[in-house]
């Protein structure tokens, strides 16, 4: 399935996406949030993830 398809058939009827990458070998991932925290129902769920940062901001439209 290309791009377009895939966000009209799903990604585009989500309410919200959890994105999860696990580190290449002898790296590490700092475990972060990107969330529009002028939300108080995303920036509640950002910090219920217990990110080691939060990154907000509305994002791009």
């Amino acid at each position: 399935m290309d791009g377009p398809r895939l966000w009209d058939a799903f990604v585009s009827r989500c309410d919200l996406c959890l994105d999860f990458h696990t580190p290449t070998r002898n790296r590490t991932t700092m475990y972060h949030a990107r969330a529009d925290t002028s939300r108080p129902a995303v920036d509640g769920l950002a910090r219920a993830v217990d990110a080691n940062v939060i990154l907000g901001g509305a994002g791009d439209d």
